[in-house]
């Protein structure tokens, strides 16, 4: 019986990672799991998947989360993954670089990152194109590093932080859980928890979305 590639996400993160392991490891079956599996058989990259529902899922099965929402991967690790339900399938890009002693549970880097020796990185952590950890960082469980991104130095993320593409977290920085940092941010002060900040230098974002135009309402 071929081993069964678990994917949590149909969305574009599934997408992404199907290249990634349909190319280097050509695993004989890799089943897509939403919430809501759709009747019709998803079709990605010409070629076709079954869809199934959580409750579906064999025990002793490969499985990967893709999803980019942290509470969503912090729920599946803790369902799945921490009851032994599933073993947990990472995967470092053979154009990246992680220098780590031992590879941390659960992570994704694609082409192009890099994790110096130093860094120091939790549980399901998802380092995108190009994000770059030189050295000393640390990097708490969920959080996602977007493309490009750079932490310089003695950086501290929090858990279930979202680091925007093309952003900039200078040296002794803290960002705490559930941050998000803007994409192109410069960040060069703390940045409390579960708040979200912009701009060069990076600001706090006050006030609330409007449900319309997603702006901002002091």
């Amino acid at each position: 019986m071929s081993t069964i590639l678990y994917v949590f996400g149909a969305g574009h993160g599934a997408t992404e990672l199907m290249e990634v392991f349909v190319d280097a490891y050509k695993y004989g079956a890799i089943a897509l799991v939403e919430d809501e599996p759709k009747r019709s058989v998803k079709k990605i990259l010409n070629k076709e998947y079954a869809v199934c529902a959580p409750n579906q899922v064999h025990a002793g099965a490969q499985g990967i989360i893709s999803a980019y929402n942290t509470a969503y991967k912090k729920r599946i690790d803790e369902q799945y993954f921490r009851t032994g339900i599933l073993n947990w399938v990472g995967h470092i890009s053979d154009r990246a670089l992680v220098m780590c002693e031992q590879t941390p549970v659960g992570l994704i880097a694609q082409p192009f990152s890099f994790v110096g020796s130093t860094v120091k990185i939790g549980r399901f952590v998802k380092l995108n194109y190009g994000a770059k950890l030189p050295y000393g960082a640390q990097v708490g469980d969920y959080s996602f590093i977007g493309i490009n991104a750079t932490l310089c130095g003695d950086v501290k993320i929090g858990n279930g932080c979202f680091i925007g593409s093309g952003a900039a977290i200078i040296n002794g920085v803290t960002i705490g859980d559930g941050a998000v940092v803007a994409a192109g941010a410069v960040v060069t002060k703390d940045v409390k928890p579960h708040t979200t900040v912009m701009g060069v230098p990076a600001r706090e974002v006050t006030g609330k979305a409007t449900k319309a135009g997603g702006k901002v309402e002091k």
